[in-house]
C-alpha cells in the first residue's frame, strides 16, 4: 500500500513512467522472492527520489574533505564542521550512493532523507498509510 500511495500522490496519472513501472516491478519482485522488506522499501525510496529529481549529488563528497555533511531537499548535500543531530557521515552516503542498504544506520538516513524530500513535495499532505504504521 505504501509504494501504491507514493507512486499515486507523486506522480501524474497517464503519463508514461517507464522508469518507474520498472521500479515498480522489480519491488514488487523482491518482496514476493521475500527479501527484506525495510532495504526493499529504502532501495524504492532511494530510487524514487531519482526519479524525482532529488537524487542525492555525491560529487560534494569529492570537493569536501568534510567527515558530516546536512541534507536540504532545495540545497542537496553541504558540508558541516561537527556531528549535529542533522549530520550525515561521509561513510553513509557512500553507501547511499552504492545503494546498500544492509547497515541499519543507511536504513535510517535514508528514510530521514526520503521523509524531508517528502514534506518539501507534499507540503502539509500526509502520507495515509504511514499514518497507520507502527512507529520504529
Amino acid at each position: 500500500l505504501y509504494i501504491n500511495e507514493l507512486i499515486y500522490k507523486l506522480f501524474q496519472p497517464n503519463e508514461p513512467q517507464k522508469k518507474l513501472f520498472s521500479l515498480y516491478q522489480n519491488t514488487l519482485t523482491n518482496l514476493i522472492n521475500l527479501k527484506s522488506i525495510k532495504q526493499t522499501i529504502r532501495l524504492f525510496e532511494h530510487t524514487l527520489q531519482q526519479l524525482l529529481g532529488y537524487g542525492l549529488n555525491t560529487q560534494v563528497l569529492e570537493e569536501y574533505d568534510n567527515d558530516w555533511f546536512r541534507f536540504h531537499p532545495e540545497m542537496g548535500l553541504t558540508p558541516c564542521l561537527n556531528n549535529t543531530s542533522e549530520a550525515i557521515h561521509r561513510t553513509t552516503l557512500q553507501q547511499l550512493a552504492n545503494t546498500n542498504f544492509t547497515k541499519p544506520q543507511t536504513q535510517q538516513t535514508s528514510k530521514a532523507i526520503f521523509a524531508q524530500i517528502l514534506k518539501h513535495i507534499l507540503g502539509e499532505k500526509k502520507i495515509f498509510i504511514t499514518q497507520m504504521m507502527p512507529k520504529e
